[in-house]
């Protein structure tokens, strides 16, 4: 494959991930807002943070296919590596607290989101504008960033698992569940190859591929949920 397909390959990629990423986004806030449960708010908000990781790593490869590393690009991959990890986090932190706090919540998540976005922009900002000494080290910081991304994958991984052997009856969305999260996993430890064997073509396009294959689950899972929800409530009625 041609260098320029290459790139053109990736670049389509990572947009999906963009795009469907928004998409969860958008289904896990229906569902916030329909349960309210406070520990339910870190699913919409990680994936917001995992959306807006992609597009500043879509904006990175944009701008890398014009002109070498640069501070634009520098700064716009601390924000990728960061807001990823901090989704991750957050992901993860909603099933620590699921068992554990049940309370409901009004809290004004377009101010959150608002107020997220805001600061992303001021880091932005002042990583462009001030250039600070060192700024493009974050190309030697990635792979602990990706690291720590893997614990937290691992993590939740673990607890559905868990959480799928104690069900009592058949958990497909679990099953789902562990699927989706191991496949991102999959293309975080991708990611992490391509770093350490210092490219190669098939390790970068393979960890994207695998975050497209999750998010194409969890909007499944989102789906079936639904609809089996739907099912069960018509089944309900008709008892009642």
């Amino acid at each position: 494959m041609s260098t320029p397909a290459l790139q053109a390959l990736i670049i389509m990629l990572e947009f999906s991930c963009v795009a469907l990423a928004l998409t969860l986004f958008l289904l896990f806030f229906k569902i916030y807002k329909t349960k309210g449960s406070i520990f339910l708010l870190g699913l919409p908000i990680g994936f917001f943070f995992l959306m807006s990781s992609y597009f500043f790593l879509s904006a990175h490869l944009v701008d890398s296919v014009f002109q070498s590393v640069n501070t634009l690009s520098s700064s716009i991959m601390w924000l990728r590596v960061i807001t990823q990890t901090i989704g991750f986090i957050l992901i993860a932190s909603s099933y620590v607290f699921a068992s554990r706090y049940q309370h409901t919540t009004k809290q004004n998540y377009v101010v959150i989101l608002s107020g997220s976005t805001a600061l992303m922009l001021i880091a932005f900002g002042i990583l462009f504008v001030s250039n600070p000494s060192g700024i493009s080290s974050i190309y030697s910081y990635i792979n602990l960033f990706v690291i720590v991304n893997l614990a937290l994958l691992s993590y939740i991984i673990i607890f559905l698992t868990r959480k799928l052997m104690l069900a009592n009856r058949k958990g497909s969305a679990l099953i789902s569940g562990v699927v989706a999260f191991a496949s991102l996993w999959i293309g975080q430890f991708s990611f992490l190859v391509w770093a350490l064997a210092n490219g190669g073509s098939v390790a970068l396009v393979g960890s994207q591929v695998a975050r497209v294959v999750s998010f194409a689950i969890f909007i499944r899972i989102y789906y079936v949920s639904s609809k089996e929800s739907s099912t069960d409530a018509v089944e309900q009625a008709k008892q009642g």
